[in-house]
């Protein structure tokens, strides 16, 4: 018996996917921005599901230079974005980021991206924000190391699941975080 996997199997903890099914006339946005470098190169990864746990769309976008904290903020308000222009005015936000998810709770969204925040979170009826575990975010995880390495400007949309995506989360899986 190797010793040594026991002990790393002890010290594991056990996640539920906070990824749990919207209501139907809501959709989920699940959500991650990284910056390779902090400030680098910024990218944005954005899924978009439905209560049926379908992948509705995935988009990566690299944009520009920043730091790790405003590229959460920028994919929050492109998710929304995103969401509003196919139709929908109820949403759950999914990140794994606290800080990010606590400034637009607070309403303290950087004065830089406020207006078009205040633009976009009008055509909204309901906004509900939750943190994830990084562990039980990795749809949108993948789909931001792809923004990341786009060309700047550059976006790719994807209908539907997207073929980068090998596996995504779903609300009855348990997890596990290896410490």
């Amino acid at each position: 018996m190797d010793w040594g996997y026991v002990l790393d199997l002890l010290s594991c903890s056990k996640l539920r996917s906070a990824n749990g099914i919207p209501p139907p006339e809501m959709i989920k946005i699940c959500c991650d921005g990284s910056s390779r470098g902090n400030p680098g190169n910024e990218g944005d990864g954005i899924i978009l599901r439905n209560h049926e746990e379908a992948l509705i769309r995935g988009i990566s976008v690299e944009l520009r230079i920043c730091t790790n904290f405003i590229a959460e903020v920028i994919t929050i308000i492109l998710g929304h974005k995103w969401a509003s222009t196919m139709g929908w005015n109820k949403a759950v936000v999914a990140s794994d980021s606290l800080a990010a998810i606590a400034i637009f709770i607070k309403g303290r969204v950087p004065w830089a991206f406020a207006s078009r925040w205040n633009n976009i979170r009008h055509s909204f009826w309901r906004i509900h924000f939750e943190t994830v575990q990084r562990e039980v975010n990795f749809s949108a995880d993948c789909m931001v190391r792809r923004g990341s390495v786009l060309p700047q400007g550059i976006r790719e949309c994807h209908d539907g699941r997207p073929p980068m995506l090998t596996f995504f989360e779903l609300s009855n899986m348990v997890y596990y975080c290896f410490m």
